[in-house]
C-alpha cells in the first residue's frame, strides 16, 4: 500500500495494511519490490476511515472495447 502524497509504503500482514495518514491523501495498492518483473497499475483512492482496496486482475469490459477499437482501426481481427 502506498500513500501517494508522502510516498510512504506500508506492507501487508495477514491480508491487512495499517496506514497512518490523513483523509486528504490518496492510497494505491502496490507490489513488493521483489516482484519487479510484474507490472500492476493500481487506481488511486482517497483515504477514508476504514477502507478496503481490492486488486482486480481481470480484463475489464472497457479494456476489451479499447483493444477491439484498436484492432478495428488497424485492420486486425
Amino acid at each position: 500500500m502506498q500513500d501517494l502524497t508522502t510516498g510512504k509504503i506500508t506492507a501487508f500482514s495477514g491480508g491487512y495494511a495499517r496506514v497512518n495518514t490523513i483523509n486528504t491523501h490518496y492510497l494505491t495498492l502496490s507490489l513488493a519490490k521483489k516482484y519487479e518483473g510484474v507490472v500492476f497499475s493500481g487506481t488511486p483512492v482517497r483515504v477514508t476511515g476504514n477502507m478496503t482496496l481490492t486488486a482486480d486482475c481481470q480484463t475489464s469490459e472497457k479494456e476489451n472495447a479499447t483493444f477491439q477499437s484498436l484492432r478495428d482501426s488497424l485492420g486486425g481481427q
